[in-house]
């Protein structure tokens, strides 16, 4: 993986983050989709995604979901919380 490619991925996981509160889950996933979720974060491969490998940070993600229950932090009600349509717009600035 490139360093430029490695800093957009950091960039984007740290983005995340920041726009993440402190409250507990906000949508909260079933078993199936949360063993989805546990099963992808752990391979580390996307194959959906223009990088599909991103183990680099599978580490990092585990602890990111495993601190909300393995469930959504971006979104509510089924709808993106207004923190996630800021780091939207943001991303999409930034081309």
């Amino acid at each position: 993986m490139s360093a430029r490619v490695k800093s957009i991925s950091g960039f984007s996981l740290v983005l995340i983050a920041l726009f993440c509160t402190s409250t507990r889950a906000q949508v909260e996933l079933s078993e199936p989709n949360r063993t989805w979720l546990r099963t992808a974060v752990s391979s580390g491969i996307l194959s959906d995604l223009r990088w599909p490998n991103f183990s680099d940070y599978s580490k990092h993600l585990r602890k990111f979901y495993d601190f909300n229950g393995d469930s959504l932090w971006w979104v509510k009600g089924m709808e993106p919380t207004p923190q996630a349509r800021q780091a939207i717009a943001l991303l999409q600035q930034a081309g």
